[in-house]
């Protein structure tokens, strides 16, 4: 009824998007960046026009390995609303993945001056442990997290550091702390079970685990370290249910399926 409506063609960006169908979305979102000859109907949403559309236009491009577009489409929003905390994000991922630094480093520069600096020092920290300096990047982290203790992007990127780069258990009080920041996000709860399984505190992992599983019941790895745990502090029974639990929502998960057998025959 209203082919030339921004809105309705950011809406229907999104669904093609969301169904995989990459070329209908940029068309769409290519056409919602083009002022309607008649303004019959004016959206409530602001940006869909504008750096809303590029940004997910720029996601679209990600998706189909098309950097160079992407990179484009995310300079524009820069450019487009400055302030705008996601376009700096995109685009600093994308300036990570090409190996850019002197770009990024730029950037940062910028980002300093806009008042982002958590951002800038996530970035920052990123570029450090991709150069292999990571002693550098956990350094970083660590000093922004003494002034400003509850920035929750820089928690993620020192968390994740920690756990992936170190010793997974000096993530332990970041991670527990965005845990009580994000009101119960499942990763973060399996991440605390695999810190508390790796340190032989079965029970305390098994607690973990089964608050994950209530948080995100389908996340596969999840039911099978419930088990694992269950089993080790010698509740044979809990853990076979989880791992049958698990493999009801997984049917054709492997390790659900040898552990669920394997059960039968012992």
């Amino acid at each position: 009824m209203f082919p030339e409506d921004n809105e309705l063609l950011f809406r229907s960006g999104i669904i093609h998007h969301h169904f995989g169908r990459h070329e209908q979305a940029i068309t769409a979102y290519q056409k919602a960046m083009k002022p309607p000859t008649d303004r019959y109907l004016c959206s409530m949403v602001r940006g869909i026009d504008g750096h809303l559309a590029r940004h997910n236009l720029a996601v679209v491009y990600e998706e189909m390995g098309n950097w160079n577009k992407a990179e484009d489409q995310w300079r524009e929003v820069t450019a487009e609303t400055p302030n705008y905390e996601a376009g700096w994000q995109g685009l600093g991922k994308l300036l990570l993945r090409a190996e850019k630094f002197d770009q990024l480093q730029s950037m940062i520069t910028q980002l300093k001056q806009k008042d982002m600096g958590g951002l800038a020092v996530t970035l920052m920290a990123q570029a450090n442990e991709k150069l292999d300096q990571c002693d550098v990047a956990r350094g970083e982290l660590l000093k922004w997290l003494e002034q400003w203790p509850n920035d929750k992007a820089v928690l993620e990127a020192t968390a994740r550091l920690l756990f992936d780069k170190f010793n997974p258990a000096d993530a332990e009080p970041y991670l527990e702390r965005l845990r009580i920041l994000n009101g119960g996000d499942g990763s973060i709860t399996h991440n605390l079970g695999t810190i508390a399984f790796q340190k032989e505190d079965f029970e305390r992992a098994a607690t973990l685990y089964r608050q994950s599983v209530e948080q995100r019941p389908k996340s596969d790895i999840t039911w099978v370290q419930l088990g694992a745990s269950l089993d080790k502090c010698g509740r044979r029974e809990q853990a076979v249910r989880a791992w049958r639990e698990g493999l009801r929502l997984f049917p054709d998960h492997p390790d659900l399926k040898r552990l669920v057998e394997r059960s039968r025959d012992g």
